[in-house]
């Protein structure tokens, strides 16, 4: 017996039909497997060229540093102190040893705060205008001549620092032989007076002191 016709295209159906839109399934299956693997090529090629993320450096805090500054006038020893940062004239002054009885605590703003390389100079209290401070010389001058009939010479001029003997600051006025010796000491240790005001530097001397010694000593 001869063979029966084959269907020329497609799949049989039921019934033994030929599907006509099978090719155009498998066209839409092939078509979305393509656009899936463009797609997972694109997000990880993304990926790989995406930059790494900017970290942030947290600033940190400097440590606190030292501060340095001087000090003069009426305090115990004047000079140069570091002390801690933010502190106030009041840690300054306890540094140098503390207030002299003739500073003027009135004058001085012990709760403001020190800067770096700040210079703080103590007040003495003003005393009352009265007779002009005289230096012993002068005074024995005024006075005339001891009991024993020889007068005691005064200076023909101003004392000189840096030449002066322990007997030539003696007579100074408000210099006592502790006094003398300590000027004598800082001179030899610093090199000399390059200025009267250097006497502030001196333990035991403060501005009022240094202001009644002015007209009678002299310093290059």
């Amino acid at each position: 017996m001869p063979n029966p016709p084959q269907p020329p295209h497609g799949r049989p159906r039921a019934g033994g039909r030929t599907s006509t839109w099978w090719p155009l399934i498998s066209y839409v299956l092939v078509s979305l497997a393509l656009l899936a693997s463009i797609a997972g090529l694109g997000y990880w090629a993304g990926r790989r060229s995406r930059p790494p993320p900017i970290g942030f450096a947290v600033p940190t805090a400097a440590p606190p540093v030292p501060i340095t500054a001087y000090i003069a006038g009426e305090v115990a020893e004047p000079g140069v102190y570091t002390i801690a940062p933010a502190s106030r004239v009041i840690d300054l002054v306890v540094a140098a040893g503390g207030l002299l009885p003739d500073a003027d605590h009135a004058a001085l703003n012990l709760a403001a705060r020190v800067t770096d390389g700040q210079r703080v100079i103590v007040p003495a209290i003003r005393a009352a205008a009265g007779p002009p401070v005289l230096s012993a010389n002068d005074r024995a001058a005024a006075e005339g001549p001891p009991r024993g009939g020889r007068a005691v010479t005064a200076p023909a001029g101003p004392v000189n620092l840096n030449t002066a003997s322990p007997a030539d600051l003696v007579s100074l006025p408000r210099i006592g032989p502790a006094t003398a010796a300590a000027i004598v000491e800082w001179r030899d240790l610093n090199g000399g007076f390059k200025s009267v005001d250097d006497l502030l530097m001196v333990k035991g001397i403060g501005t009022s002191t240094l202001e009644a010694l002015r007209p009678y000593v002299t310093a290059p």
